[in-house]
């Protein structure tokens, strides 16, 4: 089995940002699983950010976990929870 990679978006940022800044992490790599902390974030920023990220994931074939939502989760089709 190769080693994959497994990434951590950053927190901090607007949505626009954050999700260009997950882009072209993505589109430099392949990446297995992108994790998508919530850190201090309400929930409907949590939603609208995972919401904005999910597609870029699914585009370069990368896992999307969310981190302490799995109705969120189930909810936007995001591949998994930690």
């Amino acid at each position: 089995m190769n080693a994959q990679i497994f990434l951590i978006a950053p927190t901090k940022g607007e949505i626009i940002d954050i999700a260009r800044l997950v882009g072209k992490a993505l589109a430099s790599e392949n990446i297995a699983a992108l994790l998508l902390p919530r850190a201090q974030h309400n929930f409907e920023y949590y939603q609208r950010l995972a919401e904005a990220i999910l597609p870029i994931t699914k585009a370069h074939n990368c896992a999307l976990l969310l981190e302490d939502e799995p109705a969120l989760a189930k909810k936007i089709g995001a591949d998994g929870v930690h």
